[in-house]
């Protein structure tokens, strides 16, 4: 695996964007990850709904007609 020295990590130059360029960044990155979190927060409560409805389905409690009448 490549490595690289402190000081040669030191050394190195990075660019730093002006306010214009990192508002313009913003302007199309943010809906982006706004989404990604939205979509986080979905995953998180269809695992839930999975992880009650699936014993329940197996064991015969309900069945997927009740499920859809709910729904």
């Amino acid at each position: 695996m490549p490595r690289v020295s402190w000081q040669s990590l030191k050394e190195f130059e990075i660019m730093i964007p002006d306010d214009k360029t990192i508002i313009e960044f913003e302007k199309i990155t943010f809906p982006i990850l706004k989404s990604i979190i939205q979509r986080i927060h979905e995953n998180k409560t269809l695992t839930q709904l999975r992880d009650i409805l699936l014993p329940k389905l197996m064991s015969g409690e309900v069945n997927v007609e009740q499920i859809t009448a709910v729904a």
